[in-house]
């Protein structure tokens, strides 16, 4: 599948110019979140968590933030 976007203007009958336009579509990806931990999660104790994210592309634009009370860690 190829796509090609392109801008145009055109200010009078013989000035015309265009310009091809990079767009990157995204959607909001499919994420699995686990927690090694089956009990109840409790303050001050270190829990092992994983976050795979699914289909993605181009993968290098991707930013994965972790946070916690509102503040990014």
């Amino acid at each position: 599948w190829d796509m090609k976007s392109e801008c145009k203007i055109k200010l009078n009958n013989s000035f015309e110019c265009s310009k091809e336009l990079d767009i990157i579509l995204y959607q909001i990806p499919e994420v699995h979140l686990f927690i090694t931990e089956t009990k109840t999660l409790g303050e001050e104790t270190n829990y092992k968590l994983q976050c795979y994210v699914c289909d993605v592309a181009p993968a290098q634009n991707l930013t994965v933030r972790w946070y916690r009370s509102d503040e990014i860690r």
